[in-house]
């Protein structure tokens, strides 16, 4: 006996044979219904999906088990959400920073050059020289905040803030989830007038 490496799909309504050649490795889509038929000669194998199925033929045996979702595990760090620049003047924690050639400075909304260089939220103050950890993305939680939900922007001096009227370049840095809860996502300044 030879082996033959086809994929045979039959269906149960009209007697319709579908055949496949396959080359080692190859997969190809097949549609399958709820009785299908396939030949298993030459290690084929087929994974079944809700609409569309994939044949694959492979060199070696491979078991195909079906496995089960589990349940949905805690959040974890979003990769690369803070980092750690050092301060180039004083810098208050909870405001946005900037950060040029790894210093960190208080952005001014006023300077146009400042709105593409804020990339992110202090986490702590930080004096002159000393190392200031930046939040670039995910959830920052401050007890004294009191955000209404929506976004929120870099201000005047990099002060957090939800109104629009001061003066310069617009940009939204993160989005108010709770009172005291925001999740930072620096977005694209918008120059004003």
């Amino acid at each position: 006996m030879t082996c033959d490496p086809r994929v045979i799909v039959q269906r149960p309504q009209r007697p319709v044979t579908i055949t496949r050649m396959l080359a080692p490795g190859a997969v190809v889509a097949v549609p399958l219904s709820s009785t299908t038929v396939v030949d298993r000669r030459h290690d084929n194998t087929v994974i079944r999906q809700p609409q569309t199925s994939l044949a694959v033929q492979h060199p070696v045996h491979h078991v195909v088990r079906r496995v089960e979702r589990g349940p949905q595990g805690p959040p974890g760090e979003t990769a690369g959400a803070t980092f750690t620049a050092t301060a180039a003047e004083p810098i208050h924690g909870q405001r946005a920073v900037r950060v040029v050639a790894g210093l960190a400075y208080a952005p001014d909304t006023t300077t146009r050059a400042h709105a593409t260089e804020v990339v992110g939220i202090a986490t702590q103050s930080a004096a002159l020289n000393d190392d200031v950890v930046v939040r670039t993305a995910g959830e920052m939680t401050e007890p004294s905040w009191i955000w209404q939900p929506g976004a929120v922007y870099c201000g005047t001096d990099g002060q957090l803030t939800q109104d629009t009227a001061f003066a310069g370049w617009l940009l939204p840095v993160g989005r108010a989830i709770t009172p005291t809860t925001i999740v930072v996502d620096v977005d694209t300044p918008v120059v004003r007038l």
